[in-house]
């Protein structure tokens, strides 16, 4: 009985392990959110030439007989404005894909003009401090004539007031003068006047 016993039981636990391997497998778990990749690469855009460079890497983008070329040295025939230079933001590695993009919002010519514009508002802005520089320059040298003109002024009025002195003073000394004549004629007559009484009193 032992025997027909155990033997139940295996055919029993084959049965379970047949049923276990026809089950489907389970589905595979869904992946974990990791930190999202910004795949976006910097290049410098030179629109006169249409080179691209990739300062990451140090390599240069440019077309050459309808085909794209990269390398770290650009050819002799080709050269590139430094002050035309556009940052751009483009998704892979292979800016060329854009190109036509690029060259639309990007004309040959846009920075130098761009450039042009800057150059020329700092000029006005130099001429502007420089007008008012002079306008104060200006203001100055006025205030500077109108308190010469005041200290003319003042010196020809202490001019007249010493003449006027100078002219009271020989006045006075005129006056005196003729003062002191007077008063000698006076005496004069007085003594001769003196001088005629006495033989009378005789």
């Amino acid at each position: 009985m032992n025997t027909s016993r155990m033997a139940r039981y295996t055919v029993l636990i084959s049965l379970l392990l047949l049923t276990t391997g026809c089950l489907p497998p389970h589905p595979p778990l869904p992946p974990h959110p990791g930190k999202v990749i910004n795949r976006l690469h910097r290049y410098h855009y030179f629109p006169g030439a249409q080179v691209y460079f990739s300062p990451v890497e140090r390599i240069y983008f440019y077309e050459d007989g309808g085909v794209w070329l990269s390398a770290p040295i650009l050819p002799p025939h080709i050269h590139i404005d430094i002050n035309s230079r556009v940052d751009i933001d483009l998704d892979g590695p292979r800016p060329y894909i854009y190109h036509q993009r690029t060259r639309t919002k990007f004309p040959p010519g846009l920075r130098k003009e761009k450039h042009q514009e800057q150059r020329e508002r700092w000029e006005d802005k130099q001429d502007r401090k420089k007008e008012r520089v002079e306008e104060r320059q200006d203001r100055k040298d006025d205030r500077k004539e109108r308190k010469e003109d005041v200290e003319k002024r003042r010196d020809r009025r202490d001019d007249r007031d010493e003449w006027k002195e100078d002219r009271k003073g020989r006045k006075d000394k005129k006056d005196k003068r003729r003062g002191k004549e007077d008063d000698d004629d006076r005496q004069e007559r007085d003594d001769d006047r003196g001088r005629g009484k006495r033989p009378g009193l005789r």
